[in-house]
């Protein structure tokens, strides 16, 4: 099996080499395509005139225009032109329009821009030369797209699914498109060359039988056949025994018509390889219909977006800003060494380099491949993103012989991995994990690897994960500031305590808001709290209630500033928030069978989307906590849902008091309960908060149960977990 890395470098080397042949056989195709439709359109509208006329009333209108006529000719826009003397104008080719049965006037001469760009499609203007380059490339290209297709599988697997880099999105989407293109190309190559030959079938005619000499206006064959069928008819030299009509159709068939009695003399047949070969080229060239032509326009079109983004994903690769100098990177406070496939990674880098900065310390940014610890005496935070399933960045699939060749690290350095990756996938933010596990054996003694993880996109995320790792590092706190074109947003909220609740470890706070109401506020948002005398924020998953009324569930920890100051906060109380939308964790109106999983603290956020459920929805609760008095403060709400019929049935675990086996929420799926079977039908729906081991135990609970409905539940988009 091919190495990503061997892919990559035969899809950058084919890129490179077709760069210049293949762009302008996709820029003047797409200017072919384009012809190619304004065609069709026309056929299109010449359709009805064209099947509604026989050749016989075509050649009654013309004898009357006509003194005498060489040939007809039929073109695939729906055109007809005749090639004679008229009676009130000279020899020539004239083109005739078959609903007001007159001249229209003389056949224009084509497009000069469609020719050159016709004769630069098909062999850059170099002839055979050429050709034979026009069709080397058309072979390349595939093995260029399959190359591409491959690394694709290797990324994602055999999912169509969404990459988030434009280039692998296009690629795609156009794969297939392009093939047939390449193919029916390659094919017509072949006939120009000989290597794949036109055979007709020759047959005989009839015997002659005694016939009556007609005008040919009135030949029966003349009158059975519809314009639409036509190419071309050529009209005899002189009307007398020795003399016919040769007629030929669109599907390469020929006949030979007597041009005194209208027999058919013979006919030629194209063979089965010349009706492909035909069939193939009309394709290619658009001919075959509107809708061949329609996407040939937008396969060229997209092509040639295609070329532009790889070249920018090449651009930002080679010109990527690293440090070049040890003096540069020795004298570093913080490295950032960062790992990303499509580059967003870089975007919270640099961000956090400017925080940083802001408080005075020197940091530098650099590529992971390009890093050594060999002279870094300052801290390093790892920013690496996991592609796809769960691998490295494409250009990091030797990540690890690489690190074996590292030194130790200062026993002055700290070292900090933050993962990056997106929820939907199982192994979330496998590349962080990994890199964490190995970086182990090169740590300062006495020190240990600190590792965090970064939904995809989230800055709220981020912003926890840089607040952890400035108190680790014994670092002023910093606030980083997503671009302004983010989604991320966040506003401040005041709100009034209106009645704490629970227990000693676990507490359910209510709030009013007060002053400008914010409607876009939905459960499974974040709010932040900075405690007084405390400039870090702790972010808190949101309740919202129909009537309003916000809830956080907090779990208090020992010695837990915020924690302890939310627990000591009393009815009527002010606190100051900030809002930050979550969006991938909003509950949606839906008639799915929907599965409410959460351990501890994270039922706050689906007591509110429990609460927005229709009546007879019946839904699904597990919920895992210490002990049965921790649930006491959600059971009212649990019963009104219950009672109206947007719950179901309510499972609860307890950890420290285990009943019947069930220590843990994924040990409720072992039981034989119908109605848990459910969750593998393709109705079902999971909405998960809470800790990362809960998560991990209860992916690893149902990829065991059935690893294929819990696949097909990832894929389908119907997995919403927000978990830390």
């Amino acid at each position: 099996m091919f190495q990503s890395v061997l892919l990559r470098r035969i899809h950058r080397f084919l890129a490179v080499w077709l760069s210049f042949a293949f762009v302008l056989v996709l820029v003047t195709g797409t200017i072919l395509a384009w012809h190619a439709t304004g065609c069709n359109i026309s056929a299109q509208g010449n359709a009805p005139f064209m099947d509604g006329t026989s050749i016989s009333d075509l050649m009654k209108a013309l004898n009357a225009e006509f003194d005498f006529i060489d040939a007809i000719e039929f073109d695939e826009c729906g055109h007809v032109f005749v090639r004679g003397e008229h009676v009130n104008f000279s020899f020539g080719n004239w083109e005739w329009d078959v609903q007001f049965k007159r001249v229209v006037g003389e056949r224009a001469k084509a497009n000069r821009f469609v020719q050159w760009a016709t004769v630069l499609h098909r062999s850059f203007f170099l002839g055979t030369l050429g050709r034979v380059w026009a069709a080397v490339s058309s072979v390349l290209f595939l093995v260029l797209a399959f190359s591409g297709l491959l690394l694709w599988m290797k990324t994602f697997g055999f999912q169509l699914k969404r990459s988030r880099i434009l280039h692998v999105d296009l690629g795609v989407v156009l794969f297939v498109p392009l093939c047939i293109l390449c193919l029916t190309g390659v094919s017509m190559s072949a006939a120009y060359f000989n290597l794949w030959e036109y055979k007709s079938d020759e047959l005989d005619s009839p015997a002659a039988q005694e016939m009556t000499m007609k005008e040919f206006e009135e030949f029966e064959i003349f009158q059975a056949l519809v314009l639409n069928e036509m190419k071309s008819i050529d009209f005899p030299f002189a009307f007398d025994s020795e003399e016919w009509f040769q007629v030929r159709f669109r599907n390469g068939e020929e006949i030979s018509v007597d041009a005194l009695t209208g027999r058919e003399m013979a006919k030629t047949s194209p063979g089965w390889q010349s009706s492909l070969l035909k069939w193939l080229t009309e394709v290619h060239t658009g001919e075959k219909s509107l809708g061949w032509s329609l996407l040939w326009l937008f396969s060229g079109a997209a092509s040639c977006l295609s070329i532009w983004t790889g070249l920018q994903l090449w651009y930002r690769k080679k010109y990527r800003p690293r440090a070049t100098t040890l003096e540069e990177i020795s004298n570093v406070d913080i490295a950032l060494v960062v790992a990303s496939q499509g580059g967003s990674t870089w975007g919270f880098a640099e961000e956090l380099q400017r925080s940083l900065e802001r408080t005075g310390r020197l940091v530098r940014v650099l590529e992971f491949e390009n890093f050594s610890p060999n002279s870094i005496r300052g801290h390093v935070i790892f920013m690496v993103a996991t592609y796809g399933r769960g691998a490295a960045p494409e250009h990091l699939w030797n990540w690890r012989n690489q690190i074996d060749d590292w030194d130790e690290f200062s026993a002055d350095s700290k070292l900090i991995v933050m993962g990056f990756g997106d929820r939907k996938y199982e192994r979330f933010a496998q590349f962080g994990k990994d890199l964490s596990e190995a970086l182990e054996a090169k740590k300062p003694s006495g020190q240990s690897v600190q590792s965090y993880t970064v939904n995809t996109q989230s800055w709220s995320e981020f912003q926890t994960c840089v607040d952890r790792a400035c108190l680790h590092l014994s670092l002023a706190p910093c606030s980083v500031n997503p671009p302004a074109t983010m989604n991320d947003k966040s506003s401040e909220i005041s709100l009034e305590v209106q009645q704490v609740s629970g227990t000693d470890s676990l507490i359910w706070i209510e709030f009013a808001q007060k002053g400008k109401s914010m409607s876009n506020t939905q459960s499974g948002d974040l709010v932040a709290f900075a405690p007084p005398g405390c400039n870090t924020e702790r972010y808190y998953s949101l309740s919202v209630q129909p009537d309003g009324t916000y809830g956080i569930c907090v779990r208090l920890i020992p010695n837990g500033k915020c924690s302890t100051w939310l627990s000591q906060l009393e009815s009527g109380s002010m606190a100051t928030g900030r809002i930050q939308i979550n969006s991938h964790f909003h509950v949606r109106k839906t008639d799915e069978n929907l599965f409410f999983v959460a351990n501890g603290s994270g039922i706050g956020p689906l007591l509110g989307m429990i609460a927005s459920l229709p009546d007879t929805q019946g839904a699904t609760v597990l919920w895992g906590i210490r002990e049965e008095r921790e649930a006491a403060f959600a059971h009212k709400l649990f019963d009104d849902a219950l009672k109206r019929g947007a719950l179901k049935k309510v499972y609860t675990a307890f950890s420290r008091q285990p009943m019947h086996g069930i220590k843990y929420v994924q040990d409720f799926f072992d039981l034989a309960d119908d109605h848990l079977e459910f969750w593998k039908k393709p109705k079902a729906r999971f909405i998960v908060c809470g800790s990362n081991d809960m998560l991990e135990g209860l992916v690893s609970k149902l990829m065991t149960l059935d690893g294929d409905a819990f696949q097909t539940l990832r894929q389908q988009n119907k997995w919403q977990s927000d978990c830390y």
